[in-house]
């Protein structure tokens, strides 16, 4: 994805600095009204209505972004390291016991469940915590939701959408959305 130039957007609204990075797009709005309806399905239908619906356009560097994504994925990534490493180094220790032949497949079956099913997970995680950043979904929220805690972007009553819920929630042409 080529990096956008746009007048104004030049350093990082977080560090300050000016750096590669992106220009992530949100909406804001003041929510007028609110309505819920209970239908007989045991259901809720809420619907909103705005005002004064804007773009904002907020440019992060790749540092800031990658960091955001790192705290969010680092509880989840410790956990199953804990879980993926520590299986790894039984499984390293069990031919060293001294166990007889029954016990030690037995040891080895314990310990080989729980490395294969965390492995995979350790390894997705793993790539969320160091790949590149790419502007998406997951990324758009993340920013929006440390932008929300500040000053100039909090206005009480204004609701903040990524340009994907933006889309969804009015209905634009897939065009619009980000993937």
């Amino acid at each position: 994805m080529e990096e956008q130039e746009i007048a104004g957007l030049t350093c990082c609204r977080l560090c300050k600095a000016e750096q590669c990075g992106q220009v992530y797009e949100f909406w804001s709005g003041y929510r007028e009204k609110y309505r819920e309806d209970h239908l007989w399905n045991r259901k809720k239908r809420v619907s909103y209505t705005y005002s004064d619906l804007k773009p904002f356009q907020v440019f992060l560097c790749d540092r800031c972004a990658g960091g955001l994504r790192r705290e969010h994925y680092l509880m989840q990534f410790i956990v199953w390291s804990v879980v993926a490493l520590g299986c790894l180094i039984a499984l390293a220790i069990i031919p060293f016991l001294r166990l007889d032949r029954l016990s030690a497949y037995l040891c080895l079956g314990v310990f080989a469940l729980p490395t294969a099913v965390a492995a995979p997970f350790w390894l997705a995680y793993t790539w969320q915590m160091f790949r590149p950043v790419r502007a998406n979904r997951v990324t758009d929220r993340l920013v929006l939701a440390q932008l929300r805690g500040k000053k100039e972007y909090g206005k009480k009553g204004y609701d903040f959408f990524t340009l994907a819920e933006y889309a969804e929630m009015f209905e634009l042409p897939a065009t619009v959305q980000r993937a």
